[in-house]
This record gives structure tokens, C-alpha cells and sequence, in this order.
């Protein structure tokens, strides 16, 4: 009997990023199930993959490693739009990863099951359904670098709509017909489900986490630093991220509560040089440490010797960090709204804060930091206990399957 065939497409496995990530686990736990797994991708980098999607087959239009990286534009273009749905025919199940794939597998003959896992309806096409919180706030948002924040999803710097970019009424209606034209739609939260309902109310949505990779066991830590909190961020730099609320809200809380606080901030993007800027305008430069791209090794070495894992974005639709953090085990500080606030169940987990408050950030820390030693272990236990629950491979695989029977594909065998 042949193997059931399924086919992930993506527009660049070139960089590392969580959405990247979330596509290659999918793909190795179907190939553990006896599955025949592709992925379809226009630009593929051997370096970042190959060793991570362990053997899994890639058809790739570009690969990094022959020479330099092609530009993409947001529509993709016809002819790599063809090529990407290439190949279908007789394939059991295709799953889209990302706009346009989304829409235009939705509007594919074949296969007969396509699935869009969607992260995010695209922001610069339904600005306002899928930026519920920036479209209510937007004139909170600190406009220190006027059209360069929330450069996909926030306004102009007079704070009035539309955004930057260019967008067609015949996108968003093509956009729209495309996706109710797929099998289904798996959202990564609730939050995002509820976004696709707001802008494709026919679609059949359900709810699948991605998959998080806990170690065996649960990370044993110290107590506290109670001589000065030292707090971790691992985030891409870039405005939506919100880090330059993050850092203005913990200057006042090293100012007002604990003068020998640290802040370590793990990533790389475009507002690298502005935040260090930021850094040394709110007195705190000497205290905050970017560290750029770190390794896996080397982040579980830092969170090793951190107490607080903190992020703050803005409309984040899941926010695979703080599982991960939990994981190591970091107590969490993040978003009173959007994915992080599911993740930590609306405060019973962690802190969670209004992101646009630089006092409410301030007064987060100044809470952990009041906490006992027995209740430092008990949040611990649980936030640990809590995501292993629900992110594990072991949950979310058995949910991909059954989302899968449901649709009429039945697949050989289960995860080892």
C-alpha cells in the first residue's frame, strides 16, 4: 500500500524563524508516521536546514549555497506561484505555510485536502482585522521613529490609516475567495482563529499549536537573584517586537526598585542600532547587553544564569519564546492580550502587562521580584506543567492526525 503523500510549501526556508520552525517539525513528525514528506520552498539555505529537517526531501527553487539570494516581493509572482504548486496531483495533503501560498493553494485543483497553518493573516492586507490591539492603540504607540515603526503594521506618523505599503481591493477579494477555498485553516491560538473568523468568516477554523521542544526533564533552578533580577528577551529587533517599551519600562523599575538589574537582549533586526540608542538615552545602557544571534547552546547557557524571561509584543499571534523559556525554567512576563497571554493563561502563569505601559512593565518585574522562594518554585511547576501539556509533540501530533482523519486522510502509523 503507498505511503500517503504530504507536501508543506513555503515561500524561504533561508533564515531561521520561528514560522520556519514550526513547518520543519510538522514535517518531521509526519515522516515519523510512515508519511512521504516534501517541502517546496523558492529559496533554501543547506546551512540552517539540512540538520534539522533530518533527511527530510527538499525541492527548492534557489539554494543559498549556489550564489546570491533572489529578491522576493510580497505576491511572489505567477511563475514562482506555478512552480510552488507544482506537482500536486496525487498528492493526499498540501499544507500552505504563509501568504500568498495560503490563498493561492486554496484556489489549486489538487490535492483534494489543502491546509493553510496560519500564524497571521497577512497585516498589510486586513491591516485592521489582524492588528486588533495596534488598530485600538495606535494612538498610544510611541512614535520615536516615525515611518520606520510597525513598518508592516502600524500608520502613518500622524497615526492615521492606511499603512506603509500599497494594497488592491482585487488582493483582498483574491486574498479572501482563495482561502475559503481550503480544506481548512489551522490557526495557532485562539487569538489567531479569532482573526481569520474576523476576515474569512466562511473558513473552517481550528485551533493547533506548534510544536515545542522540551527537554526530558524539568530544568532545576535557584532561588532568585534577589541582589539585582537578571532578565533575558530573545526576540527579532524589529518595532512590532515592542522592545523599546520594554526597555523604557525597565529603567524605571531598575530606577524605582532595584538599582542592579540586568537585561540581556538575544536576537538580530533592523532596530538594533535605534534601541541601543534607546538603551543610553534612559540611563540603562551600562545594564543592558545585546547579545545578537545566539545558538541554541548558547541561549540555554544564558537562560541557565537569567530568572525572568520578558517580551512585550505587539499583536503577536502565538509566541513560541516563552514556552521555550518556561521551559528552561525562567519565570515570564509578556502581553496582557494575543498569543503570549493564552500561553500564560491571562496572568496565571506569569506577568502579564498592558505592552504600551512602561509602568506597568516597571511594576511586572517589581512583582516577580516580591515573590517568595517556595512561590518562585510553585509558578515554575506549573507554567512547566502547563506547556508541556499543551505544546508537547506527542499532544499536538495526536491533534494534527485527528485534525487530519477529520478531513478524510488517514495516515500509517504514530509518532515515535
Amino acid at each position: 500500500m503507498p505511503r500517503p503523500q504530504v507536501r508543506f510549501l513555503h515561500r524561504a526556508l533561508d533564515a531561521v524563524g520561528g514560522a520556519e520552525v514550526l513547518l520543519v517539525d510538522q514535517a518531521r513528525f509526519f515522516e515519523r508516521t510512515g508519511a512521504d514528506v516534501r517541502v517546496r520552498t523558492l529559496i533554501y539555505d543547506p546551512q540552517n536546514w539540512d540538520e534539522r529537517l533530518a533527511g527530510v526531501p527538499v525541492d527548492a527553487w534557489h539554494r543559498v549555497a549556489r550564489g546570491p539570494r533572489p529578491r522576493l516581493t510580497r505576491t511572489l509572482g505567477r511563475r514562482r506561484l506555478e512552480w510552488l504548486l507544482r506537482e500536486l496531483a496525487g498528492t493526499d495533503v498540501a499544507l500552505a505555510h504563509g501568504f500568498p501560498l495560503s490563498a493561492a493553494l486554496g484556489a489549486a485543483e489538487s490535492p483534494r485536502v489543502r491546509v493553510w497553518h496560519c500564524l497571521e493573516a497577512p497585516r498589510w492586507l486586513h491591516p485592521e482585522a489582524s492588528n486588533p490591539y495596534l488598530a485600538a492603540n495606535v494612538e498610544r504607540a510611541p512614535m520615536r521613529h516615525g515611518p520606520h515603526y510597525y513598518r508592516t503594521s502600524l500608520a502613518s506618523p500622524a497615526g492615521a490609516w492606511p499603512l506603509v505599503g500599497r494594497r488592491r481591493p482585487s488582493q483582498v477579494a483574491a486574498d479572501r475567495a482563495g482561502v475559503l477555498g481550503l480544506s481548512a485553516v489551522w490557526a495557532l491560538s485562539d487569538y489567531t482563529k479569532q482573526s481569520v473568523h474576523r476576515i474569512y468568516p466562511s473558513a473552517n477554523a481550528e485551533v493547533l499549536p506548534p510544536i515545542v521542544r522540551f527537554p526530558d526533564r524539568v530544568v532545576a533552578k535557584g532561588p532568585l537573584a534577589r541582589d539585582g533580577l537578571r532578565i533575558l528577551c530573545a526576540s527579532r529587533l524589529e518595532w512590532l517586537k515592542n522592545l523599546d517599551t520594554l526597555l523604557e519600562g525597565f529603567s524605571r523599575y531598575r530606577q524605582r526598585t532595584d538599582p542592579r538589574a540586568t537585561l540581556s537582549i538575544v536576537g538580530t533586526g533592523p532596530a538594533l542600532a535605534s534601541l541601543e540608542e534607546l538603551a543610553k538615552a534612559f540611563g540603562v545602557a551600562s545594564a543592558v547587553r545585546f547579545h545578537g544571534f545566539l545558538s541554541d547552546a548558547e541561549l540555554a547557557e544564558l537562560s541557565a544564569s537569567s530568572d525572568v524571561f520578558a517580551c512585550v509584543p505587539l499583536d503577536e499571534p502565538f509566541g513560541l519564546v516563552f514556552p521555550e523559556a518556561v521551559a528552561r525554567g525562567l519565570l515570564a512576563l509578556g502581553p496582557d492580550h494575543g498569543g503570549p497571554a493564552e500561553i500564560l493563561e491571562q496572568g496565571k502563569f506569569g506577568e502579564v502587562v498592558d505592552a504600551l505601559e512602561p509602568d506597568a512593565i516597571a511594576g511586572g518585574f517589581a512583582r516577580i521580584r516580591r515573590l517568595s522562594d517556595a512561590e518562585v518554585e510553585k509558578r515554575r511547576a506549573l507554567a512547566d506543567a502547563a506547556c508541556r501539556a499543551r505544546y508537547a509533540e506527542s499532544v499536538v501530533g495526536a491533534r494534527m492526525l485527528e485534525l487530519l482523519r477529520g478531513l478524510g486522510v488517514a495516515l500509517p502509523g504514530s509518532a515515535a
